[in-house]
């Protein structure tokens, strides 16, 4: 009986000292760790990456929708003038404000003048 322990325990050492290649498939999935160079060639799946701060293999993040267009409801002919939060010139270029109608108008004709 204590041969039988002897030579299990031999068994036992033996295995734990043996490279462990069955954890190849605990490694390099979402959630796991990457895995070594002697269990697999690449660190994780292909279409994941490694984040170092976790130290496991993950989906990349999806990249952000793209930005709304502002829609701006000042400066524009017929429009009231933009504060200056919101844009500069108060409006657009070639209108000017009216201050009677507190709007972005074209400005009238005899205020511009041709340079000479």
């Amino acid at each position: 009986m204590c041969y039988l322990l002897k030579i299990l325990r031999g068994a036992l050492l033996i295995l734990a000292c043996l490279p462990v290649t069955a954890q190849a498939a605990f490694c390099g999935k979402p959630g796991q760790r990457p895995c070594e160079r002697d269990e697999h060639v690449l660190r994780c799946a292909p279409g994941l990456i490694y984040n170092f701060a976790r130290r496991q293999c993950e989906r990349p993040a999806r990249p952000p929708p793209p930005a709304k267009p502002i829609v701006r409801d000042c400066g524009r002919f017929g429009q009231r003038p933009c504060l200056v939060e919101e844009h500069f010139p108060p409006c657009d270029r070639g209108l000017a404000e009216d201050p009677e109608s507190g709007k972005c108008v074209v400005p009238p004709a005899e205020k511009l003048q041709a340079p000479e």
